[in-house]
């Protein structure tokens, strides 16, 4: 049987359509959260940001903090315990709760939940659930930089990597901690400056 060129425009059209109706489904780590008023309970979409420079400007608050431990697992997610270390910009608190797509289950973390006893160099937004002291990470995993024994930072994004990287290397005589704290402090409208090392 043979097909003129009208029908198989069809059938492609066709086909177009019904894959524009399955809904994306697998689950990618390079993708992000993102800051929703419509999803108070961390279940958010994604998004992306273009640069560490826009993370800090979004970002509601900017700490050194320690997860340690899960305080509830819900459907989507987790909202961990996060001790806070030192504070970049936004209100002070001693510590927060941490909304994370992902799980923890027989002490196995699935998803993107943080490493608990760790510390991590984290740009947040504020949830809107009513709670002050309730935060998801800016970016997902762009948000998120873990503070190394040796003060070195590793991101598991690879245009944050670079970032690092970079602002690192214009401040060679600093560890990387450091010129990454001095950067995120740069937004702070109280004009704090860096402090001069932290311990991870």
């Amino acid at each position: 049987m043979k097909m003129n060129k009208s029908t198989i425009f069809m059938i492609f059209l066709f086909i177009l359509f019904l894959l524009s109706t399955i809904p994306f489904t697998s689950y990618n780590h390079e993708k992000f959260y993102a800051h929703t008023t419509s999803v108070p309970s961390g279940e958010a979409a994604y998004i992306g940001f273009g640069s560490l420079k826009e993370i800090r400007q979004k970002s509601d608050l900017i700490i050194v903090g320690r997860p340690y431990a899960a305080a509830e697992q819900r459907k989507y997610g987790v909202i961990s315990n996060v001790q806070v270390i030192s504070t970049l910009k936004g209100n002070k608190l001693d510590e927060i709760k941490l909304y994370q797509i992902g799980s923890i289950q027989n002490r196995e973390i699935e998803g993107d939940v943080l490493e608990f006893g760790k510390n991590y160099l984290l740009f947040l937004l504020k949830e809107y659930d009513g709670q002050p002291d309730t935060f998801s990470i800016a970016g997902g995993i762009q948000g998120v930089l873990r503070i190394e024994p040796d003060g070195r930072l590793t991101s598991r994004h690879p245009l944050i990597r670079q970032e690092v990287q970079t602002i690192s290397f214009s401040k060679k005589e600093k560890r990387e901690v450091d010129a990454l704290i001095e950067f995120a402090l740069q937004s702070s409208e109280r004009g704090e400056q860096a402090p001069e090392t932290v311990q991870p």
